[in-house]
């Protein structure tokens, strides 16, 4: 279970605490989100592999659990950390049911500013059975050996707009993935994978794009 989160002591939350969830595990089916047997998402459960907006978390402090949608069902997997005061998060749900228990990569939104006319870009790999990734911008080299169900740190780019490459590390030979995306003035983005290198299906490996701030 990978985490780029903090602890806190127990306690309603009072402040202004917010979460993206991202069900990236294929064949979970619906799920929600629960902190300290509190429902967070309402009625809308979180299917693979829509992506939701940032909302306010109900309570903060307690260790986060996903389980299944609908009713009183089982926890199927419980973070390792805990979300804490005025702070922004992604929590993704990661793995295959079938190849064993669920796993998650919580991580902060939140980055020191970067220089005038720059912004900030991590990557998470989050494709279950996949082999490291290197990630390209423009053609050079951003991130290298990224492994399943890790986060990178934040690292600056010029503003402008990018052609992100994804490869098996070592491997520039086939492109696995690309996307384009705009690198704003001081913005925070999160790039992510998903899904199953090879597979043509609903399960297929693709990449999405977190705008952080």
């Amino acid at each position: 279970m990978a985490s780029c989160g903090k602890s806190s002591d127990g306690t309603v939350n009072t402040d202004n605490s917010q979460i993206i969830v991202a069900n990236l595990s294929q064949d979970v089916g619906a799920v929600d989100l629960y902190v300290n047997n509190n429902i967070q998402n309402g009625t809308s459960p979180y299917r693979y592999p829509l992506l939701g907006s940032y909302f306010y978390l109900n309570t903060i402090g307690y260790k986060m659990q996903i389980r299944a949608n609908g009713g009183t069902k089982s926890t199927l997997v419980t973070t390792d950390s805990v979300p804490n005061r005025n702070a922004k998060y992604t929590l993704f749900i990661t793995g295959i049911v079938a190849d064993g228990p669920l796993k998650t990569i919580f991580v902060v939104d939140t980055s020191t500013l970067p220089a005038v006319g720059r912004g900030k870009v991590r990557f998470i790999n989050a494709s279950p059975r996949s082999s490291p990734f290197d990630i390209y911008a423009n053609g050079t080299l951003a991130f290298k050996n990224i492994k399943v169900d890790s986060c990178t740190k934040f690292i600056d780019v010029p503003v402008g707009d990018y052609n992100f490459q994804i490869y098996a590390n070592g491997d520039v030979s086939t492109v696995l993935n690309s996307f384009k995306q705009t690198v704003g003035d001081g913005k925070l983005y999160t790039i992510y994978t998903y899904g199953i290198v090879g597979r043509t299906d609903s399960a297929a490996f693709s990449s999405g794009v977190i705008t952080n701030k």
